[in-house]
């Protein structure tokens, strides 16, 4: 057998060893100096150039050496121990087998090196998928030696992928007959958590966090479970208690701070992020995480200065697209569209940033502009929902009903439809008088949001402009007005209601309110108008008409043309 010391004269030769491995067996190495071909090497040599190239993590290196001592030495363990490791590590399990059968068929071979070989094995079965099987020789090696950990961790790893859940569960207790193993307790825990016995794995875990209390994991993972049950408030405790004794666990700070934002707490969200960004000397993570915290809660002056902080150190552009944001809603629109325009159109924030910039043409009137953007933002990103949502607006200002409709067509198939759209185009076929294709808009609008009280009070109104299904429009209408009162536009339409139903003393009441709330509303005067002529006050209906005028009533030809010759 090998003798595993080496000599000090292999050592002298190491250098000139590794040299040698990679030449051609021509017989002259790269320098012209004569080459000593690997089959000429002793046994000494060989395996003093194979740990050199093990610690390099050079293994073709290592391979090649350990093969040709391997041929050389019939009897040599640890060379043949250390081939078939590194063939299996790299995938080379066709390769491996041959040096674990010798191994095996060594009558003198130490029961310690048996199972290393019969483990090889076993990674052999599982590289050609044969889980069974290498379950099967795992059990008996378990037989023969009951404590070897290595092969109980894989047994179990290779019952639960196959979904034997009770032998997962009995190899669990067999090895912790023979010591408490954490991660025996941690593999526990998660098969208690796949099955749902919740309380079970609670258990688990809590062993667990008493074998290893310094560590953040089990905590993590009792918090989550807490949560699971519905415990909220016990997931909180558990965090808190770890930080309590581990301060420095940046893990488990940031679960907790994810936590308080999920339950809407910003402000307490906010201080353990400030308090993670102290401790993480301004990690950038952190920053962004704590400046998106400050956009959210408002507080957009903190937010720029955060992310501020973040692009000193890292040209960021999430942290540059929600510094523009910050401007965008501090009113400071100049500012933000210089930074939208900068952010480059390979950054992941560029199709929002060019929406943003959109809408704010839009808001200032700048409905062309706004839509050159959006045409050209739905052309690069035919599944940007918002793009269309927009795009709708600014067709809607321009009363392009027809191009709304059939532009934002597409929008209807994506998966994540925006309501606003849907209100849209229900406003665009009521502006064509498709009355009918307006109230189906907002019928799929309720299957996204049923207690859209905008989209209530204007299914009514449609009802109620073509005097049909008059009691439902009533009660939608009245569901608007529960949650706002005092709304003069939902007003407007329940005065409507009674008109149609001839209703009229009623009718100039509600439509009295409707305009106390809303003074300026042509299209309201006229309805009050209206309402006048048909209780018989003609001269003040002729009197709120020219209201209506004076106020800018797009159709004033027909106002005056009932102000001449009434109803």
């Amino acid at each position: 057998m090998m003798k595993r010391s080496i000599s000090l004269l292999a050592f002298f030769f190491l250098t000139c060893c590794a040299a040698t491995a990679q030449t051609s067996r021509s017989g002259i190495a790269p320098d012209g100096a004569e080459d000593i071909p690997i089959s000429r090497m002793d046994v000494d040599f060989l395996y003093l150039a194979a740990s050199r190239a093990m610690e390099d993590d050079n293994a073709p290196l290592a391979i090649g050496f350990l093969k040709a001592i391997a041929e050389k030495d019939a009897e040599a363990v640890l060379p043949r121990l250390q081939l078939a490791e590194i063939l299996l590590q790299n995938g080379r399990a066709a390769e491996a087998r041959e040096p674990v059968q010798q191994l095996l068929d060594m009558p003198e071979l130490s029961v310690e090196d048996r199972n290393s070989v019969r483990m090889f094995q076993v990674q052999i079965l599982i590289l050609d998928n044969k889980a069974e099987q290498a379950i099967h020789n795992l059990q008996a090696i378990l037989h023969d030696a009951p404590d070897t950990y290595p092969a109980r961790l894989m047994l179990i790893r290779l019952l639960t992928a196959g979904k034997h859940y009770e032998d997962a569960h009995q190899a669990i207790a067999e090895g912790l007959q023979s010591g408490e193993h954490p991660q025996l307790y941690h593999i526990q825990a998660q098969l208690f958590i796949h099955e749902g016995a919740l309380d079970k794995a609670e258990q688990a875990l809590n062993t667990l966090i008493k074998l290893e209390p310094d560590e953040s994991g089990p905590a993590l993972m009792l918090s989550q479970l807490a949560l699971r049950q519905g415990k909220p408030v016990k997931a909180e405790n558990v965090l808190r208690h770890h930080l309590a004794g581990h301060p420095d666990a940046l893990g488990v700070s940031n679960a907790l701070g994810r936590m308080l934002v999920e339950q809407k707490r910003g402000a307490e969200a906010i201080a353990v992020y400030e308090d993670i960004a102290e401790r993480t000397g301004g990690n950038v993570d952190v920053l962004t995480a704590l400046g998106l915290l400050h956009y959210q809660q408002g507080d957009y002056d903190k937010a720029a200065d955060t992310f501020r902080r973040v692009l000193k150190e890292h040209d960021d552009p999430r942290a540059r697209f929600y510094l523009a944001a910050c401007f965008e809603s501090l009113g400071q629109g100049e500012k933000a569209k210089d930074i939208y325009q900068r952010i480059k159109s390979s950054d992941e924030n560029f199709a929002e940033a060019q929406l943003r910039m959109a809408a704010m043409d839009l808001r200032a009137d700048r409905t062309d502009a706004a839509l050159v953007t959006l045409r050209q933002l739905i052309r690069s990103e035919p599944k940007m929902a918002g793009a269309y949502t927009v795009l709708s607006a600014a067709l809607m200002r321009q009363k392009a009903y027809k191009e709304l409709l059939s532009e934002t067509e597409p929008a209807l198939s994506l998966d994540d439809v925006q309501v606003q759209l849907l209100f849209n185009r229900a406003a665009a076929f009521e502006g064509l008088k498709q009355y009918n294709e307006a109230a189906n808009q907002i019928k799929k609008l309720f299957t996204l949001e049923p207690d859209n009280i905008e989209a209530l009070n204007f299914l009514g109104y449609l009802y109620a402009e073509q005097g049909v299904r008059l009691d439902e429009a009533e009660q939608l209408i009245r569901r608007a007005l529960k949650e706002r009162p005092d709304n003069g536009y939902y007003l407007d339409s329940l005065a409507w209601v009674h008109y149609q139903r001839a209703e009229y003393d009623k009718a100039l009441t509600v439509q009295r309110q409707a305009i106390d709330h809303v003074p300026n509303d042509p299209v309201m005067h006229e309805h009050l108008g209206d309402i006048l002529w048909k209780n018989g006050q003609t001269e003040q209906a002729r009197s709120t008409w020219r209201d209506a005028i004076k106020l800018g009533h797009e159709d004033s030809r027909s106002m005056q043309n009932k102000i001449d010759k009434g109803m």
